[in-house]
């Protein structure tokens, strides 16, 4: 499969601001893809991607076991989302409860 900064035209992404940001659109699709690598399908399912704001990804997990999971990989995630989108658009995953 390839990363979203890939699909998206080389020329396109010359012309990109380093300061331009992703929509939370993509900034999902390339999260959920980066979980399911992780966790695979039953984990990737058991986060529900909230909100994007701010460049910090909010992530619900489905119950404690999960949010502990999350919690100690949360900076790998934030490094694989990253390298997928090409750039350091998110900062920090914050976890609701």
């Amino acid at each position: 499969m390839k990363k979203i900064s890939e699909v998206i035209k080389k020329k396109e992404l010359k012309t990109r601001c380093h300061f331009e940001k992703w929509d939370e659109k993509s900034v999902f699709y390339a999260s959920r893809k980066i979980f399911q690598e992780e966790f695979g399908n039953f984990g990737a399912r058991n986060f529900i991607l909230e909100k994007y704001i701010g460049q910090k990804l909010y992530v619900r997990p489905q119950n404690s076991v999960w949010s502990s999971e999350l919690w100690l990989n949360r900076e790998k995630l934030t490094q694989k989302i990253n390298e997928e989108l090409g750039q350091k658009e998110i900062k920090e995953i914050k976890i609701i409860l």
